[in-house]
């Protein structure tokens, strides 16, 4: 058919309308036109331009199609299809095998259904905006190939899908609501794809797709004011020639579920998101995940093995909400915290996992309340403990990070203690080392040895003057006399105890000539013990002094 066609209401009067193997040499169009239940295009060719505007379909009718379509277009080839004008559609459209050189849909509204496009191939153009989808309606484009850059702007759909296509230009989608999410699936792109400011309370997944550049997600549109986000976040075994990278505008991404797999590749980032929970696992051999400015509820690494890149920097867990930093049989490798407040987290669990090569850097680390704070004060619990500060007393001892390294050997012995008290008998010999190493905090505080030294110093004092005076005797006073002059005499030998802080003294010169003291066995014998306990406080002092050099 030669010549423009163009087609209105009053020359249309079809219930619905079936055109196969028709050549169309020029344009062919219907203008606002009621295409009663709908319009389908078998095996024909458009050589211009197919277009429908201000036009509308209704009603479902078996015999037109068994699917919820007003238009089908199906093994054609069109130079340019073209929707404007607000056309309303009761259902959706459908392209299939098709050979299209221009798309360009804009202002289109479907009621029931969506635009489903597969196995076609487009050249020039596929643009769609200021469309919507109604009810379920979704765009999908399936087993096809798109050689044209694609737009999507300001659509509101149910969801938007690319399933097993190849994607030869960049993708842009702008805008808009896809209230169910987007799904990409087993893809090629050759080139970016970018995501502006889309709301969604759906998904964004992405499985299994090869993407030879990268991808680049923003919340939020500064220029033209749009604010979207994803409900869920869910990436697996996929490979990101150059990165994938998610600017949260610090909007709450409710779960996240990075799978990280042996073809997973190119870096994984997320900037200033806010997440409820999210979590990690599998294998990452070769991909880098980044988490920047972020701020977590919940922070899972399950069952997973680091032999890539994981860095977490200027992140943080949300006080005071029950937050949680768990990792549970896994391997994190060398993964790198950097400016991280671990300390924010309500509770750290580290169970059956490996962190002794982690790098770290202006790290706010946990208090020991925090650690493993749900299971039970028991033996198998301050085990636990024990060798996870072992682990991080390793990995910072590596750093040259001889501060944080020695709090968490100090931690360590602490926890030993705690767990022998529970196993051991009371004169177990480790028991009371680790009894007597608590007097200086296992060698980071000097100032509670001199402290107990001084109490204790005071204490042989009293009992060396009680059994060196002859005017004191081991009774209790009678009478308010008694104690008086009782409290004299000790004053009156108060110059020797400032001497029994010198470990070098002897007894019977630390005393005037003229005092009436009898130097016997006792006074002797407190004399002997307390040089003892003054010179191991004395190491105790000095050990902890030394702390930093050691």
């Amino acid at each position: 058919m030669s010549g423009d066609i163009v087609i209105s209401s009053e020359d249309y009067k079809c219930t619905f309308a079936k055109l196969t193997n028709v050549n169309f040499k020029d344009n062919f169009c219907f203008k606002h036109c009621n295409l009663g239940i709908g319009v389908s295009f078998d095996n024909s060719t458009f050589d211009k331009k197919l277009g429908f505007y201000g036009s509308k379909a209704s009603g479902f009718n078996k015999e037109f199609s068994n699917e919820s379509t007003s238009l089908i277009i199906n093994k054609c080839e069109i130079s340019k299809l073209e929707f404007k004008q607000n056309n309303h559609f009761e259902r959706g459209v459908n392209i299939k095998e098709s050979l299209i050189n221009e798309l360009n849909i804009s202002k289109l509204i479907t009621e029931k259904g969506g635009i489903y496009i597969e196995g076609s191939t487009f050249e020039k153009k596929l643009d769609v905006g200021n469309t919507r989808l109604n009810g379920n309606g979704i765009i999908r484009i399936h087993k096809s190939k798109v050689h044209s850059k694609v737009r999507y702007q300001s659509i509101n759909v149910s969801g938007i899908t690319f399933t097993n296509t190849e994607f030869e230009k960049d993708v842009h989608i702008w805008g808009g609501e896809s209230t169910d999410g987007i799904v990409f699936n087993e893809n090629n792109f050759n080139d970016d794809v970018y995501i502006k400011g889309v709301k969604s309370s759906g998904s964004l997944t992405i499985r299994r797709d090869n993407f030879k550049k990268s991808v680049q997600i923003d919340f939020e549109d500064n220029k033209d004011g749009l604010l979207g986000r994803f409900k869920n976040i869910y990436i697996s075994s996929v490979n990101f020639g150059i990165s994938f990278t998610l600017n949260g505008a610090n909007q709450e991404i409710e779960s996240l579920l990075n799978a990280a797999s042996q073809s997973l590749t190119g870096t994984v980032q997320f900037s200033s998101c806010s997440f409820k929970e999210a979590k990690i696992e599998g294998d990452n051999h070769k991909g880098n995940f980044v988490f920047n400015l972020c701020q977590f509820h919940k922070l899972t690494f399950k069952y997973f093995i680091n032999f890539g890149n994981l860095i977490l920097s200027s992140s943080a867990g949300i006080p005071n909400t029950n937050s949680e930093f768990q990792v549970y049989n896994s391997n994190l490798g060398k993964a790198q915290f950097f400016n991280v407040s671990l300390k924010r987290f309500d509770s750290v669990d580290i169970i059956s996992s490996q962190v002794s090569e982690i790098i770290t850097s202006g790290v706010a680390w946990f208090v020991d309340t925090s650690l493993l704070p749900s299971m039970p004060e028991n033996s198998d619990k301050n085990k636990r403990k024990r060798e996870i500060y072992r682990q991080l007393k390793q990995a910072l001892e590596k750093q040259g990070d001889k501060i944080h390294a020695l709090e968490f050997q100090a931690a360590e012995l602490k926890s030993y203690e705690k767990q022998i008290s529970t196993e051991a008998k009371f004169l177990n010999q480790n028991r009371i080392i680790l009894w007597l190493g608590k007097t200086n905090d296992f060698g980071l505080n000097w100032v509670k040895p001199i402290k107990q030294v001084l109490i204790i110093t005071l204490i042989f004092y009293f009992l060396i003057i009680l059994t060196a005076s002859d005017k004191l005797l081991l009774k209790p006073a009678r009478n308010c006399f008694e104690v008086a002059e009782t409290i004299i005499e000790f004053a009156n030998f108060s110059y020797v105890l400032p001497q029994l802080i010198n470990p070098a003294r002897t007894l019977d010169r630390i005393f005037d000539s003229e005092a009436n003291i009898t130097l016997g066995f006792w006074a002797y014998l407190w004399d002997a013990l307390q040089k003892i306990v003054l010179a191991f406080f004395i190491f105790q002092i000095i050990s902890a002094f030394r702390k930093f050099i050691k």
